[in-house]
């Protein structure tokens, strides 16, 4: 796991199916960073009681800020009850705590968002969880849980952001049930690696020199380049990319067709760059890079605050 927690999902399913089975772990708070929060910490439990993974955030200014996300994959087994608990901490000491009960939802893409709220410092909830400042029960239902709009821009927390080296997506043990929908294995670790089709893939490049490739409308990929150097990645013909290129150096990205999409996040970054064609929307995240931009950008670059750049659209 980065220790930025862009937490990216497991790609260990057999093939490509039409849909994907999915919890999305989004963590907000009203608490102030870092004087009042420096870490958010997920512990995951397997239904069986037994087997739990665990998943760390730093939060601070050299940090992404705030929300994460954290992504869960269902890949065989019971599709819940999954015991989440979403702490928020001070120095190594929690501040704050929210637990749920989650079941994943067959073939969907689902969103549970977590706010780590001032008002539930010191509050007991035995047997129960505290949210908005009362106690109430730990089972989520599944009208709690939001739908996913891919059109909508993923944060650069628990992903960028996400899915973190996967931590507990990647893990047989605690990861859900059932078949993995159309998320497909692509192993990026001996060089170059292509998702297309439709699938949803996501991609660990290595340190050094790594060229990932995600092509074709309905196809979606999620790259993890952090701290890379020299890696390249490619999103065209109305893909969708999610790419987390922070403190790499060297990076290059094309992004060109009607209906391609990238977000990319290199933040402390040196040398990034993103080439933006006709017809695609591109999103790059500079905070306190070094030669960070896109380039070139038919109708010109627009610049957001905090460091962002956006070509084919109005700011985020």
């Amino acid at each position: 796991m980065r220790t930025h927690l862009a937490i990216l999902a497991a790609c260990f399913a057999l093939g490509c199916s039409p849909n994907p089975t999915e919890l999305l772990v989004v963590v907000e708070s009203d608490l102030a960073v870092p004087a009042q929060l420096d870490e958010i910490v997920v512990v995951i439990t397997h239904p069986d009681g037994v087997q739990t993974r665990e998943s760390m955030a730093a939060l601070g200014p050299a940090e992404p800020g705030l929300p994460r996300t954290l992504a869960m994959v269902h890949e065989g087994g019971p599709l819940g009850p999954y015991r989440v608990v979403v702490q928020g901490r001070l120095g190594g000491v929690t501040q704050v705590e929210r637990a749920g009960e989650l079941t994943f939802v067959a073939g969907e893409i689902r969103i549970w968002r977590v706010v780590l709220a001032g008002v539930c410092r010191g509050v007991a909830c035995p047997d129960a969880t505290c949210d908005g400042g009362a106690c109430r029960a730990v089972a989520v239902g599944e009208a709690e849980l939001e739908g996913y709009d891919p059109d909508v821009p993923r944060d650069g927390g628990f992903d960028a952001a996400a899915p973190m080296d996967a931590g507990v997506d990647a893990s047989p043990e605690v990861d859900a049930g059932g078949d993995a929908g159309n998320v497909c294995p692509v192993d990026c670790v001996t060089g170059d690696c292509l998702c297309a089709g439709g699938c949803t893939c996501s991609m660990t490049c290595p340190s050094t020199g790594c060229a990932a490739t995600c092509r074709g409308a309905g196809t979606s990929c999620r790259v993890d380049t952090s701290m890379g150097l020299g890696t390249t990645a490619t999103c065209e013909g109305g893909a969708s990319c999610t790419v987390d290129a922070s403190g790499s150096s060297g990076f290059d990205m094309g992004c060109s067709g009607a209906g391609t999409r990238c977000d990319v996040d290199c933040s402390m970054s040196t040398g990034c760059t993103v080439r933006c064609g006709m017809g695609a929307l591109c999103i790059l995240n500079c905070a306190s890079a070094t030669g960070c931009e896109i380039r070139p950008c038919s109708g010109g670059v627009t610049t957001c605050p905090d460091g962002v750049e956006v070509c084919g659209s109005s700011c985020p």
